[in-house]
């Protein structure tokens, strides 16, 4: 949705909005992903400042949204009747925590190169 936007507008878009439109694409696909692909309404707010963008607490959010959704999950797996589920926010850092410490007992970090990678997808 905001890539096509950003497409639409092309040259016509001033270089501000096109930095905003470019990080909350960045942290709704990346950091805080959901299923639908909808944005969350918080992160508009937090766009229109860019200088103080860096002030928030960005890993406690992700922490979060990631931490609620593994619950939300595992309470549906309990209830049963389940063919599949979905996870909502950065999976990308849960499969990172996960190679880091689920795996390390069984190997050794090699010094040159890794042939486990850091990311999955």
């Amino acid at each position: 949705m905001i890539y096509s936007v950003i497409l639409k507008l092309g040259n016509d878009i001033s270089s501000e909005d096109f930095c905003k439109l470019y990080v909350l694409l960045g942290l709704s696909e990346f950091i805080l992903p959901t299923r639908l692909g909808l944005v969350h309404d918080g992160l508009f707010n937090l766009v229109d400042d860019l200088d103080k963008l860096d002030m928030y607490n960005w890993g406690g959010l992700v922490y979060e949204i990631l931490v609620d959704s593994l619950c939300s999950a595992s309470k549906w797996i309990t209830r049963g009747n389940m063919s599949y589920i979905h996870v909502d926010g950065c999976v990308y850092l849960l499969q990172i925590w996960a190679m880091e410490h689920l795996f390390s007992y069984k190997r050794q970090v090699p010094t040159s190169g890794n042939k486990y990678p850091r990311i999955m997808h």
